[in-house]
């Protein structure tokens, strides 16, 4: 016969009584003396409120956070619009990058103090990697790839190196490679391509067969191939090929490359003017205009509107600038050419599919009943009519559209207004092969910008005369 298995103690019994006893009934079932009662039952009720205290302090600080988000809502809607949102400007005054340098070394400084108190030991470098992780974009090193190679340093060395194949199945030390894939992702985030050096150090720490080198030689191969494929990279030929251009480090630099970025004709001259202001003002105006440009300016009558519209918002990275379009009326090659799409598209779309004929999508028949030349004598023909039909027409540039002739871009200092932009015409029609600019009627359609607030009053103004005089300006309704 199988023996019984001896009861229980009575302490056994006791303990796993009571969650379900109360403090009275359990001092009644307590097998001790007297004596012991009084302070076993002090214990048993100061732990239920230790429990009791901590959920309190628990909800509170979830009311308190709620309360918090609340409020950030709040205040996101009812603020104006943010700073990113208004010219870049003042992101490049040199109180700024010296604030960004200060931020930047209270950063290190904050990663050397830590390696100096816990540096044998590193003691809590899991909750340290993950405090500096969320405050990367508040202290501006976001975007710095040496601030994330310091704080992946923080890491001990050799001692959470993956050395079996189970250990790299079971994911050796989770928290730390959950922590240092959290810190790729943030990169990846903001853009920042990490390098070889960075590889050596997670093969160092996490060796090479871990989830983070797994994350890491992914980061490595999509990212150079995302870069390569924009087709307006940002940079320069050098002897030894093509070289990236760096950050840019003022706000010229900033409104050089969105011109050129903006400009489709590779012929595109980029010039900044710098213009007089008040002491402690860098007033100036980045122009981009083509050879292509300036012969439509050319070809224009004598006497022809000439219009300055903006601001306009082209975004260049995380930056918003605000930039300015001098156009014309648009020729009658490009009338007559979005007309034609116009009715070819209408006809292809009330014409079934079935019955539709292969070339009717676009026709390229009218080409050759078009003139090679525009207007010569400035009597509006555009030629005999009886036009040989071998003749093809002129392609019109990409500076011809259907709705307005682009004859030069802009990108101004947010402090200047409208008389830096006029000044701005003058100084470009003093340019060679502008000339025909001197003799136009510019018209300032100016609209307010909800950043910056120095546009024109919603008025538009005329300047016309002779060399771009200012003393002849009107202003027009």
């Amino acid at each position: 016969k199988r023996s019984r298995p001896p009861p229980p103690s009575p302490s056994v019994a006791l303990a796993a009584s009571a969650a379900v006893l109360q403090p009275r009934q359990l001092l009644q079932a307590c097998p001790v003396s007297t004596s012991c009662r009084r302070p076993f039952l002090q214990s048993i009720i100061s732990v239920r409120a230790t429990d009791r205290e901590r959920k309190v302090e628990e909800r509170r600080q979830l009311e308190r956070r709620r309360r918090l988000e609340d409020l950030t809502r709040q205040a996101a809607v009812a603020a104006p619009a943010p700073a990113r949102l208004r010219q870049p400007e003042a992101a490049f005054s040199p109180e700024v990058l010296a604030d960004k340098e200060r931020r930047r070394q209270e950063f290190h400084d904050s990663i050397f103090l830590y390696m100096q108190r816990y540096g044998r030991t590193r003691r809590g470098h899991v909750e340290f990697i993950e405090a500096m992780r969320s405050r990367l974009q508040e202290l501006g090193v976001h975007k710095d790839l040496q601030s994330y190679k310091a704080l992946l340093d923080v890491f001990p060395k050799e001692v959470m190196r993956v050395r079996t194949m189970w250990q790299s199945e079971f994911r050796h030390y989770p928290r730390q490679q959950d922590t240092a894939i959290a810190l790729l992702d943030t990169m990846n985030e903001h853009g920042v391509m990490p390098d070889t050096d960075m590889g050596l150090q997670i093969s160092r720490i996490f060796g090479t067969e871990s989830y983070v080198m797994t994350k890491f030689q992914r980061m490595m191969y999509w990212m150079p191939k995302l870069r390569h494929a924009d087709p307006w990279p940002a940079v320069r030929l050098t002897s030894s090929g093509l070289q990236y251009l760096p950050a840019p480090e003022s706000f010229r630099d900033l409104a050089v490359r969105a011109l050129r970025r903006m400009c489709p004709d590779p012929e595109t001259r980029v010039t900044t003017y710098s213009m007089d202001g008040p002491p402690g003002s860098d007033l100036f105006v980045a122009s981009a205009q083509a050879p292509a440009q300036q012969q439509l300016l050319t070809d224009m009558a004598a006497g022809a509107h000439v219009y300055l519209d903006g601001p306009n918002w082209v975004w260049f990275g995380e930056h918003r600038l605000s930039y300015y379009a001098l156009s014309a009326d648009p020729t009658p090659l490009a009338r007559e050419i979005a007309a034609r799409k116009e009715a070819t598209a209408a006809a292809a779309a009330e014409t079934p599919q079935k019955l539709r004929p292969r070339l009717m999508e676009e026709d390229f028949t009218w080409w050759r009943r078009l003139r090679c030349a525009d207007d010569d004598d400035g009597d509006g023909d555009r030629g005999d009519e009886d036009q040989p039909d071998g003749e093809l027409a002129r392609a019109p540039s990409e500076h011809e559209l259907p709705d307005c002739t682009v004859l030069s871009l802009a990108i101004a200092s947010s402090s200047g207004g409208a008389d830096l932009l006029l000044r701005w015409v003058r100084l470009l029609a003093a340019e060679p092969g502008n000339e025909a600019l001197q003799r136009a009627a510019v018209v300032l359609r100016l609209r307010p910008s909800d950043g910056d607030g120095d546009a024109a009053d919603g008025s538009d103004a005329a300047a016309s005369g002779q060399g771009g005089d200012s003393s002849q300006s009107d202003a027009r309704e």
